[in-house]
């Protein structure tokens, strides 16, 4: 086994693979910014929220798509990088890419997920157009996490839960492999992609990320598309000109410090050395 990486270890070298991610798209003229924790951390820390434990970064759909490409395509070169998705990854439970240095081992402590082999990590979020109301946009996150329910029962058969639940999940996992061919997982993605692009247009107002739920807010294309620089550890990238609102409608008053018992990382993992 090698060394556990610690806390600030980790967020030493997901600095790293984030500059390197900057470098790509500065070159490939790739559209991105920070998000979530991370962009509260850029905003109220100039850098990473002091206990938090991943970076988080959007990407316009097609942009997203242009990054996977070119790492697809650059793969020799750019390791120990590593575009890992459901398509190339063993066991990769997630709707949305990470962008790893594979120099790194990482597991999961999540008892009802299989392990999948990446390494230190950025979690890269695809945004897509989502409609022009709530209304619209909610059929379409609903039917997105219908579509990853079902993708767990295809990728995780066994339930922690107790007897009656494992077997339901074996009959639910059987189902849909029945349904979509035991190698869902090369298309699974695409297949949620284009359901969006079926049910939505680039006239769209807003955009969201309905391929993973971390939450089911909207944002206005203008605040969120339209990126400035910022300072991050020592170094600048880009955060979406409209940071405050879409802050806001995430967290409600995001510079005010959580109490300090929930000042800690939330992931369930542990990444070592190789």
């Amino acid at each position: 086994m090698g060394k556990v990486l610690t806390l600030a270890d980790i967020q030493s070298e997901s600095l790293l693979v984030l500059k390197k991610f900057d470098e790509i798209c500065e070159k490939q003229n790739l559209r991105y910014c920070l998000a979530y924790g991370t962009l509260i951390g850029a905003i109220r820390h100039n850098g990473f929220i002091p206990w938090d434990d991943d970076v988080d970064v959007m990407m316009p759909r097609d942009d997203y798509n242009a990054f996977i490409g070119y790492c697809q395509e650059h793969e020799k070169e750019i390791k120990p990088f590593k575009l890992n998705n459901r398509a190339n990854t063993l066991n990769y439970p997630y709707g949305i890419a990470r962008f790893s240095n594979m120099n790194y081992r990482y597991y999961t402590e999540n008892p009802c997920l299989k392990d999948f082999d990446i390494g230190v990590f950025i979690d890269i979020y695809p945004l897509d157009n989502c409609g022009n109301s709530e209304e619209e946009a909610s059929a379409l996150f609903d039917w997105c996490q219908a579509a990853n329910r079902e993708y767990d029962w295809y990728l995780n058969p066994t339930s922690p839960r107790g007897l009656l639940p494992n077997v339901a999940k074996h009959l639910l996992s059987f189902a849909v492999k029945a349904i979509r061919g035991k190698q869902y997982y090369l298309f699974a993605d695409k297949r949620m992609e284009n359901h969006i692009r079926e049910h939505t247009s680039d006239s769209d107002k807003y955009v969201s990320v309905p391929t993973r739920q971390v939450t089911r807010v909207v944002f206005d294309k203008e605040i969120i598309l339209n990126t400035e620089k910022h300072l991050f550890q020592g170094a600048y990238f880009n955060i979406p000109v409209g940071y405050d609102c879409i802050l806001r409608q995430l967290y409600g008053d995001y510079m005010i410090l959580p109490p300090e018992e929930q000042r800690h990382g939330t992931h369930g993992y542990r990444i070592e050395e190789r």
